[in-house]
C-alpha cells in the first residue's frame, strides 16, 4: 500500500458538503471515546486536526467547558464554515482555520491535547501531518490518532485497501519526533493510539 500519493479526500474543495456533514453526522458517537482516550477536561485547549464539518468537533468543545477552547483545522473551507455556524449557535469555544493539514499551525499557544482521526488515511503527506503537529506541542502534550484497522472485517469507513497498519503509523511517529503507546482496538473496526512528543536533546 503507498500511503504517500494518495488524495486527500478531507482537502477536496468539490466535495458534497451534505455528503460530508451526514457522514460525519454518523461518526459523532465516536467522540466520547475519542475524548476519554485523550484524557479530555476542562479548561484544556485542543486541536482537532481533520475536523471536516465538526460533528466531533462540537462535543470536544463542549467537553473542554469552562475555559478550554478548539482549534480545527480542515482545507474544506465550506465545511468549516457549517462548523463555525453550529459553534456560534452554542457559543462554543471554536476557531476554525482552513489550511492542508500539513502545513504550520500558528497556534497561539500550545495545545493540551492532539486528536487526529480518520484523517491521515486521507492525507497526501500524512508524515507532514505528524511533523506539523509535533511543531506546537509542548512536552506535557498528548496525542490522540484514530483510524481504521486494516485487520478488522472492513464493513464500514475506509476501503481496506487505503487503511493504514498500526505498525506503519507508530513507526511514523517515531520518525516525526513521538514516543508512539500501543495500538488499542477500538469501535467501529478504529485503532488508537496515544503518542507524545520526544524529548529534545
Amino acid at each position: 500500500m503507498n500511503h504517500e500519493k494518495q488524495e486527500p479526500e478531507k482537502e477536496n474543495s468539490g466535495q458534497d458538503l451534505a455528503r460530508l456533514v451526514g457522514r460525519q453526522a454518523r461518526k459523532a458517537h465516536l467522540a466520547v471515546p475519542w475524548a476519554a482516550h485523550a484524557g479530555l477536561a476542562p479548561g484544556m485547549q485542543v486541536l482537532d486536526i481533520g475536523a471536516g464539518s465538526g460533528a466531533l468537533t462540537l462535543v470536544y468543545a463542549r467537553m473542554v467547558l469552562p475555559g478550554g477552547m478548539v482549534l480545527a483545522v480542515d482545507s474544506n473551507e465550506a465545511a468549516l464554515a457549517h462548523l463555525s455556524k453550529a459553534a456560534a449557535s452554542e457559543t462554543l469555544p471554536i476557531i476554525t482555520l482552513c489550511q492542508l493539514a500539513w502545513m504550520p499551525i500558528p497556534a497561539s499557544e500550545p495545545p493540551d491535547r492532539v486528536v487526529v482521526t480518520d484523517t491521515l488515511h486521507h492525507a497526501a503527506d500524512p508524515r507532514g501531518v505528524l511533523r506539523s503537529a509535533r511543531a506546537v506541542m509542548q512536552a506535557t502534550s498528548l496525542m490522540l490518532i484514530a483510524e481504521y484497522d486494516p485487520e478488522s472485517a472492513g464493513l464500514m469507513g475506509a476501503p481496506l485497501a487505503q487503511r493504514i497498519p498500526s505498525t506503519t503509523l507508530r513507526e511514523w511517529l517515531a520518525e516525526t519526533g513521538f514516543i508512539p503507546g500501543p495500538a488499542l482496538r477500538a469501535p467501529d473496526e478504529h485503532y488508537v493510539i496515544i503518542a507524545r512528543p520526544e524529548r529534545l536533546s
